[in-house]
């Protein structure tokens, strides 16, 4: 059976929302970079990452590539 890759949202210790996203094989492959205040704008921040496949990526002095 082949696993999806998927997102997990739960409480930190300050009962703040965050979320990780994971591969397929069950790994851990990003992470919240700050905590959310409610589940709603935790969910609607990996709607944003997932809506961003179209995005460029470029090289750190800024390159496109």
């Amino acid at each position: 059976m082949i696993k999806e890759m998927y997102y997990k949202v739960y409480q930190d210790n300050a009962r703040l929302w965050r979320w990780t996203f994971y591969a397929s094989n069950s790994e851990p492959i990003a992470v919240s970079s700050e905590s959310y205040t409610t589940l709603l704008n935790c969910k609607n921040a990996i709607k944003i990452v997932q809506s961003s496949n179209f995005a460029p990526i470029k090289t750190a002095d800024g390159r496109l590539i």
